[in-house]
């Protein structure tokens, strides 16, 4: 099932599976509590426009879809003016409010039905200042997508904390939630200083991809375990840009002007990511039982650029990546001296390794960013870092990673077998 959001348009009292408008609706609709068909010849509608695979609201109904008024629409008998629908509702009624098709005003309405396999569209049309609580787990995947005039483009719609402190999205269900997130711009409330775009409390199996977060007091984004972070931007945040309390993946990410560290997990990958001008620590790899990747990543203007925890069971790798000017560039697992570590440029930092080292292709000349007070840590073409990374035709790890180029730091993103990424995250791009 395909679900319809739109703020300006929408209405609660549609029934979700179109954009717009109503396609129909009426007030005279009769269930006889023992088949699918229901009958709004009461109304007269004209039923033209509805095709297999609408819904139909009933309203005051609760035996619809996951327990909501909504229907899947099964059959259409325009000229009797009946549709069949499923699952059955379970009791005889008449003169029912209904509506078929047409858009919901609420990301709320959109995601109560939804299921596995389902999208809910979310149009930017106007901003959505409401709590997202995950109403089920999915066993595949359930997708829910912003978007600025198409279903499908990359507009980012905007959700907004509705209340100071208040988290947007939440998730009190155990488990994981398989809940693909797309192309949403979430922002806390005016005078937040607590509130999250995300918060911990079972967050696992969350996948963001192209979203953004920005103006909480606390956090950005903040999840639990077995989550990813694919293009998403955190910026201007009181706390931390992206934290995963347990496993987390964060691919060709953007952390910049937030309070705390930039990027922080238990254990983790890092790939194509940018942290720089944060409170705390670039990437705080705090604690692992397994092994971190940081590649390809640029760092900069951070208290610690990368932080590697002490209790490491694998040795880490950090491969063509930047860090520069801040306090400490590198620290390593005491406990664990093996790591693989090369072709890694440290510049301007108070003191560049402890624990740690770059033993094979370390660069330490300027590596020359373009204009960084303007977001944009790209390489100039006379950086010895521009060339000095080691080409490889994929990573360790399980993301989108495939460097091109022998550069170090982080590059454009290119096309995987997941799937093209997408802009703008090259040229940098931070609102």
């Amino acid at each position: 099932m395909i679900y319809y959001v739109d703020g300006a348009v929408g209405n609660d009292d549609n029934s979700g599976s179109s954009e717009g408008a109503a396609k129909a609706s009426g007030v005279g609709a009769a269930t006889d509590g023992v088949t699918g068909d229901i009958d709004l010849s009461a109304d007269t509608p004209d039923l033209s426009a509805v095709v297999v695979g609408d819904t139909l609201r009933l309203n005051g109904r609760a035996d619809g879809i996951n327990s909501t008024d909504l229907f899947e629409i099964t059959d259409v008998d325009d000229d009797n003016d009946i549709v069949t629908v499923t699952p059955i509702p379970g009791a005889a009624t008449s003169d029912v409010t209904w509506a078929i098709g047409g858009a919901f005003a609420t990301i709320t309405r959109g995601m109560a039905p939804a299921d596995d396999d389902d999208i809910i569209n979310v149009k930017n049309s106007a901003q959505y200042e409401e709590t997202l609580a995950i109403p089920r787990l999915s066993s595949t995947v359930i997708r829910l997508r912003g978007y600025a005039s198409t279903p499908g483009d990359i507009g980012l719609a905007v959700v907004k904390a509705p209340a100071v402190d208040s988290n947007v999205i939440t998730c009190s269900l155990g488990g994981l939630h398989n809940w693909f997130i797309e192309n949403l711009w979430i922002m806390g409330a005016t005078g937040s200083t607590t509130g999250s775009a995300t918060h911990p409390g079972n967050a696992d199996g969350l996948i963001f991809r192209h979203c953004q977060a920005s103006g909480h007091g606390g956090n950005g984004f903040w999840v639990d375990d077995y989550c990813r972070f694919i293009q998403c931007h955190s910026h201007d945040n009181g706390g931390m840009g992206f934290s995963a309390d347990g496993e987390g993946s964060f691919h060709s990410c953007v952390s910049v002007d937030n309070d705390g560290d930039g990027f922080r997990t238990q254990t983790g990958t890092f790939e194509q990511c940018v942290s720089a001008r944060n409170g705390g620590d670039g990437i705080d790899h705090w604690s692992t039982s397994g092994m971190p990747l940081v590649a390809h990543c640029t760092i900069d203007s951070c208290d610690v650029g990368i932080r590697l925890g002490n209790d490491a069971l694998a040795p880490p790798v950090v491969v063509n990546c930047i860090v520069s000017n801040c306090g400490t560039g590198i620290i390593g697992p005491a406990n664990y001296p093996a790591r693989v570590s090369e072709h890694n440029c440290v510049y301007g930092n108070d003191t560049d390794y402890i624990d740690f080292s770059t033993p094979i292709g370390e660069v330490t000349s300027d590596p020359l960013y373009v204009d960084p007070d303007n977001n944009d840590w790209s390489l100039r073409d006379t950086s010895e870092a521009a060339f000095g990374g080691v080409g490889v035709n994929s990573a360790p790890g399980s993301g989108p990673f495939r460097a091109q180029s022998p550069a170090i730091g982080a590059l454009p993103p290119v096309a995987s077998p997941r799937g093209a990424l997408r802009p703008p995250l090259y040229p940098w791009y931070v609102p």
